[in-house]
């Protein structure tokens, strides 16, 4: 990233009006320790009345850098971060950076994302995402780590890519008109199958570890139900993903449903090995291999052409 860069931060919002409030607050308190990019802030409302309008644009007068708002009307997560991509293209952007409604950076979020991209020469920077439990969590899902990202060391080479924090180069999205997939729009996946079509047209994606974002976990999502689900939806869109790249009945039944009957099998079959353990408070909730069961389902069920439409949901 050159000196005087144009960098977009985007956001897409859907009725969370105090997330989105503390991750404004939270872009407006970035600090920098080399030199500062020129940045403008987008919102992309996803809400069917436009409830962010008015906030955005109150703070808008008075914030850090320009901040503008954008109503994406139809329902869906890939049309709004669509959206917000086309504001970035709109702007002149050089780099494009994505985070969530429900979460705040670190202070020195962007600055590292930023060295990252200079450091490195790479087209994609994942960041670290740490949870930020409202309630005490269990304590296996603390150990489990199922609510974060931070795992790889810095600087690894990745091989996937996610919207929750991440920061890219927008010559490259230009160069090969890359857009979110609307077959994702209310299944979610569609950051996963934009950044296998990065990789795919040689992109490469690092990760930086000292780029911090924190996701607020309300407390209904801090429950193994809500996990199982949404492992379940993740299996069902990677099952989708393989099938895009590989079309064709072999993929479908040896790859998509015969790997998922593995997992289940295997996930399930481990799970009810250690429950009792757990049950007799021996040993924690085996959530990982409840994990691996419930994406192995959800592989299951893509490769019937059944999806999983976690964004159609109001409450989520």
């Amino acid at each position: 990233m050159k000196q005087g860069s144009k960098l977009v931060v985007a956001a897409a919002t859907f009725n969370r009006p105090k997330g989105l409030a503390r991750l404004l607050a939270g872009l407006r308190g970035l600090t920098f320790g080399q030199d500062e990019p020129q940045i403008e802030v987008v919102i992309v409302d996803n809400s069917v009345d436009a409830n962010a309008r008015a906030a955005v644009e109150a703070t808008a007068a008075t914030y850090r850098w320009p901040l503008h708002y954008a109503h994406q009307d139809q329902r869906g997560i890939a049309h709004t971060r669509n959206r917000a991509l086309e504001a970035g293209l709109e702007r002149g952007a050089d780099w494009f950076a994505f985070i969530d409604d429900d979460e705040y950076p670190d202070p020195l979020w962007l600055d590292r994302m930023i060295a990252m991209a200079r450091q490195t020469g790479a087209d994609v920077v994942v960041g670290a995402v740490k949870a930020d439990f409202d309630a005490p969590p269990s304590d296996w899902m603390v150990t489990g780590g199922f609510f974060e990202i931070d795992r790889y060391a810095e600087g690894t080479v990745l091989d996937f890519g996610n919207t929750s924090n991440v920061l890219f180069d927008m010559r490259f999205v230009r160069e090969h008109g890359l857009r979110f997939d609307l077959a994702f729009g209310l299944t979610g996946g569609e950051d996963t199958y934009f950044f296998e079509h990065v990789q795919a047209a040689g992109g490469r994606i690092v990760f930086c570890k000292s780029g911090i974002v924190y996701e607020q976990i309300v407390p209904h999502r801090a429950t193994l139900p809500w996990l199982i689900q949404r492992w379940r939806r993740s299996g069902n869109t990677d099952g989708r993903i393989v099938m895009r790249f590989k079309p064709g009945l072999r993929a479908r039944v040896f790859e998509v449903f015969g790997g998922g009957l593995v997992r289940l099998c295997v996930g399930g079959g481990l799970a009810l090995l250690k429950s009792p353990l757990a049950l007799m408070g021996k040993g924690h909730v085996p959530a990982e291999h409840l994990r691996v069961a419930s994406r192995g389902l959800g592989f299951m069920m893509s490769a019937f052409g059944r999806d999983i439409e976690e964004y159609r949901s109001l409450n989520r």
